[in-house]
């Protein structure tokens, strides 16, 4: 994958993060804090999240599709390369808009 290709899917996976709602975030650290090397069973998310089936289904459909988790037979398991480059996006994104407003600033 080229460099202007990894920019364009991580400013996608960041247009995603900035749609999720609080479910799938809620989710997605569920996942995270509990998945110990393992995969977090569909169970345990809804017992521990208080979530039914369909809202499970829901919230793990948008994080499959943003590539932030993978479902398997097992359960739910984190894509930690995926997370780290969005993580990373959201930094330099951040620093991109830092050093304009500090540019902003120096001329007044």
């Amino acid at each position: 994958m080229s460099n202007s290709e990894e920019t364009e899917e991580g400013k996608k996976l960041l247009e995603s993060f900035r749609s999720f709602r609080e479910r799938s975030f809620s989710v997605l650290n569920y996942i995270l804090e509990n998945q110990k090397g393992a995969p977090v069973s569909s169970s345990k998310i809804q017992e521990g999240l208080g979530l039914t089936p369909s809202n499970l289904s829901h919230a793990g459909k948008i994080l499959e599709d943003a590539r932030l988790i993978s479902r398997e037979k097992e359960g739910y398991t984190p894509n930690l390369g995926v997370l780290l480059a969005a993580i990373l996006e959201i930094v330099l994104d951040i620093d991109k808009r830092v050093k304009s407003i500090e540019e902003e600033l120096s001329r007044k």
